[in-house]
């Protein structure tokens, strides 16, 4: 089994500064695997229009002894429209590359579609649909993804 920890902090507040700026930070392991995750993000608020871009550094360590190690590059930018306070709809595309054994990077992945977010007091959740572009056969032609989040 697995244990993790996830820490944000926010630098800036997009509603109160020109742009918003928040690092993530997430540490993994378990049996046989440790795991560290690094964001930058990025928001501009633009009244109804919210856009925002996403830096993810990740790295992993598994096997006996930790010795398989790989890590990942990812760049995300999306832009998204309020339709009212609780609701909201917009599209993302997500640029992946892969380095095995921290070697050389696989061929880039580039992915697209459209999201949808939920808003309800504190608690809020984003849907997504994600359609690969780039056609690289070891990666899923379609993702779904779901994130929640409570606001404190």
């Amino acid at each position: 089994s697995d244990v993790a920890l996830e820490l944000i902090y926010s630098i800036c507040n997009p509603e109160k500064e020109p742009i918003g700026l928040a690092v993530y930070k997430e540490i993994d392991g378990g049996d046989h695997r440790f795991g560290s995750e690094s964001k930058l993000i990025a928001q501009k608020n633009l009244g109804p229009v919210v856009l925002a871009y996403n830096a993810t550094l990740e790295a992993i360590w598994q096997g006996k002894e930790l010795a398989e190690r790989e890590a990942e590059f990812q760049q995300s930018i999306g832009g998204s429209y309020e339709l009212n306070r609780h609701f909201s709809v917009g599209a993302e595309c997500v640029h992946e590359i892969a380095f095995p054994k921290w070697s050389r990077s696989e061929h880039p992945v580039i992915s697209g579609g459209p999201n949808v977010s939920i808003h309800a007091g504190k608690w809020w959740a984003t849907f997504t649909g994600l359609a690969q572009f780039t056609r690289a056969p070891d990666e899923p032609d379609f993702q779904l993804r779901a994130i929640a989040g409570y606001t404190f």
